[in-house]
């Protein structure tokens, strides 16, 4: 039967260290990996990878693999029972389940696998006396749920009804954390005798659906000696469980289970001295291989990636180049010159001088976009050779320059068509100031007659106060004189009002061209940053796809003979790890090497050089000392063990 070894991020952590004693089976296709996002919602989220998994296999089942931490969080409170890491304290004390969706990963997750569980029976009630058939015989009857309860559950059913082919089989393997020792509550549940009706009912307050089987794995703290040993023993542990099929009578429903496997440390010893051997071997034969080889790498104090500058040349007009002068503006609008031909030409040229001037950046990017062309075509079609962290530096490199690239404000140069409704606003608005104004005809024409309606309306008083006497007349006529001059000063601050009203619409026609005019001036430098950035964007994309070519990981020779010495690094050193586990003693003996182990073209993951041999005998293994006969993984596995954990009920929480 295909298993499917689901595990979350800390089980998929722990894995990488121990992943080389399970390919040859992932590869025989046996058994599967995927991995658990524990925040997934639904399925699809939660086992992205489930269907690659399964690949259509209708005949399957799941074993998930879960580290649930410490069993209190960091003020004391507990967040499950210290002995069975699957019931949960916010489950205490219920007789039954919450008809909801669970806030707990672990049992969503079952859910999802298995379907939702049955309802069941709410509660069972004695018979009142009065509906006994038998009056001195106590009789029961079942409770069912509330129809409100019966309509979510059903809800949830159809919710968790995801996968058209359930497991087989669903196997939990929990790791669980040793205590350091014995309280007196612990001392006092060892001498004390309890029956099997007391048996603890974590299944059904936490809703477990009930093809769930329950195990667990004892560990030490990670900083303990025994640490090591005990996570190689659990995943050759789950590697057994994963390639048998377990007789139903050693693991049971509704049940916990403590599992552990037994070596025998000779036929390991042995093992790991041959592997070791003949990495040793394969090392000595990548080394004097890269000897060979010429090294190619660019130094790592060299500055892989430099700034390629584009020039764009192109000379800057000052702001004032399309301004109109306002200091000849007289006090009429014919005087010195006619106002409304004057504008209207120099509108014409400044629009005319505009348009012009805005083609000339143009010209100079489309020069130096040209440049950048050449430029890319001048970088390919050479080979680098980077290490690893070069080829990471380039690629943040690669992506700050994406970011500025994108982030670059040069849609366009200058859009006049954008300000040709501003321009004309502003058109219209000197139009009629100049248009409001009077000619210099007007002007005097306008200024005679007041002065001559001022006077004839000063006459008759000045008569009447020549008749008084000489002293009269000639007061009266210096009021006239003054009032004459109030009058003429009114006139000439009327005119320059009107003269300053067609100065300041000009001006503003002036700071609308002068915005323009530096517009234009800035996207000149503005796209020469932007094409020096596309130029450099491409020369680091050059390099990148260089070492591509030189040093591909599936091509280049030197490249996978160099991730061997890693690997084949990596691998001594995990075996050096196990044997200083299990105190053995290794030292390197002489192999006849074959060419399958040696051939490097392939990545280090296909080469099985890396992989121990796997136990070619089947059933060759006990289970609990029973006649039931199991198959190793390896041969240096020698028992399965599965024993039954007493938990019982205490107090509406478990013991």
């Amino acid at each position: 039967m295909h298993t499917v070894i689901i595990a979350n991020e800390k089980m998929t952590q722990l894995f990488r260290d121990y992943k080389n004693l399970y390919i040859p089976f992932l590869e025989d296709g046996e058994i599967s990996f995927c991995d658990w996002n524990e925040e997934g919602p639904d399925l699809d989220t939660a086992l992205p990878d489930l269907s690659k998994a399964v690949d259509g296999d209708h005949n399957w089942r799941a074993i998930i693999l879960h580290d649930p931490g410490h069993f209190e969080d960091a003020d004391g409170n507990e967040i499950f029972d210290e002995y069975n890491p699957y019931d949960y304290a916010c489950n205490y004390g219920r007789e039954v389940p919450l008809v909801e969706d669970s806030p707990i990963p672990l049992i969503r997750l079952t859910h999802h696998l298995a379907g939702y569980p049955d309802l069941g029976v709410y509660d069972i009630v004695e018979k009142p006396v009065e509906e006994r058939d038998q009056r001195d015989v106590v009789e029961y009857e079942t409770m069912d749920y509330s129809k409100e309860l019966q309509k979510k559950h059903a809800v949830l059913k159809e919710k968790y009804n995801e996968l058209l082919w359930k497991p087989k089989d669903l196997w939990i393997i929990s790791i669980r954390r040793r205590r350091r020792k014995l309280n007196k509550k612990d001392l006092k549940e060892i001498w004390t005798s309890k029956l099997e009706t007391e048996s603890s009912r974590f299944w059904l307050r936490n809703n477990y659906p009930e093809v769930c089987r329950f195990m667990c794995f004892d560990v030490s703290d990670i900083y303990n000696e025994l640490y090591c040993k005990e996570l190689f023993q659990f995943w050759m542990t789950v590697l057994t469980l994963a390639r048998n099929k377990i007789p139903a009578s050693n693991i049971q429903a509704y049940r916990l289970y403590r599992i552990t496997c037994e070596f025998d440390k000779e036929k390991m010893r042995e093992e790991f001295m041959h592997h070791y051997s003949r990495i040793c071997q394969a090392k000595e034969t990548v080394e004097s291989a890269l000897k060979i080889l010429p090294e190619q790498n660019i130094d790592p104090d060299e500055e892989i990636l430099q700034l390629q500058p584009v020039p764009v040349i192109f000379e800057n007009h000052d702001e004032k180049s399309a301004y109109i002068e306002t200091r000849e503006i007289g006090f009429a609008k014919d005087c010195p010159q006619r106002e409304d031909e004057l504008w209207k030409n120099e509108y014409k040229d400044i629009k005319k001088y505009l348009a012009n001037y805005v083609k000339e950046p143009r010209r100079a990017i489309d020069r130096a976009a040209e440049y950048t062309r050449k430029a890319e075509d001048s970088f390919y079609d050479l080979e680098y050779e980077l290490d690893q962290i070069q080829l990471e530096e380039l690629q943040e490199s690669v992506y700050q320059l994406e970011e500025d690239i994108m982030s670059a404000e040069t849609m366009r140069i200058v859009d006049l068509n954008a300000y040709e409704e501003e321009m004309q606003s502003v058109n219209k608005n000197v139009e009629e100031v100049i248009e409001g104004r009077m000619t210099r005809k007007v002007t005097v024409i306008a200024g005679l007659s007041a002065a001559i309606l001022f006077f004839c309306g000063f006459l008759p008083y000045l008569i009447h106060a020549a008749s008084d006497g000489i002293p009269t007349f000639l007061k009266s006529l210096q009021l006239a004189v003054i009032s004459a001059a109030c009058l003429a000063a009114v006139g000439f601050l009327v005119l320059f009002v009107f003269r300053s009203r067609v100065k300041k619409a000009i001006h503003s026609f002036n700071l609308l061209t002068s915005r323009i005019v530096a517009g234009i001036n800035r996207a000149a430098s503005t796209f020469e940053e932007y094409l020096s950035l596309i130029c450099t964007y491409m020369k680091a994309q050059s390099v990148i796809q260089g070492t591509k070519d030189n040093s591909d990981s599936v091509k280049s020779h030197r490249a996978l003979l160099r991730m061997h010495k890693y690997a084949m690094n990596e691998t001594l050193e995990q075996m050096a790890m196990w044997c200083a586990a299990y105190d053995l003693k290794i030292k390197r003996e002489p192999i006849s090497a074959s060419e399958e182990y040696y051939d490097f073209d392939m990545m280090p993951t296909e080469c099985p050089i890396y992989y121990m041999k796997t136990n070619p005998v089947e059933q060759n293994i006990s289970i609990n000392g029973s006649g039931d006969i199991l198959t190793a993984p390896y041969e240096f596995v020698t028992k399965l063990h599965i024993v039954r954990e007493e938990i019982y009920e205490r107090g509406g929480e478990e013991a």
